[in-house]
């Protein structure tokens, strides 16, 4: 059984709804993109659409908590470049070391680098 949608997002599923049967959805044009549309609402949108909000909702709880770290990180000792540097940070210098780093777990990881560090925090 599943339980009904709240009337906010009844509402919007409505509204999107009703762009996605017009022939010609209204609104500013800003890109050629916007001459795509969708025809009709796939049923996957929805899920998409809830779980999206239901994170949304999550962070939106979790602020008083955001606003006590970031007090803590703010009041808590700064860190010097020369402490970074000791600690064994390094800094790009060349325009290929700028290259992002990918995490551990990504397939479009580059091959690991030995000599790169961790910083435990």
């Amino acid at each position: 059984m599943q339980a009904e949608a709240p009337s906010w997002l009844r509402e919007a599923m409505s509204t999107f709804g009703e762009e996605c049967r017009k022939d010609d959805p209204g609104g500013r044009r800003t890109s050629p993109l916007n001459a795509i549309y969708p025809t009709s609402w796939d049923p996957d949108w929805t899920v998409e659409a809830i779980d999206l909000l239901t994170v949304l909702t999550r962070l939106v709880d979790l602020e008083p908590e955001q606003v006590d770290l970031l007090a803590r990180v703010l009041s808590g000792p700064l860190t010097s470049r020369a402490q970074l540097a000791a600690a064994g940070t390094r800094w790009p210098m060349a325009a290929k070391e700028r290259k992002p780093r990918y995490s551990l777990g990504s397939p479009d990881m580059p091959a690991p680098d030995d000599d790169q560090t961790t910083l435990d925090l």
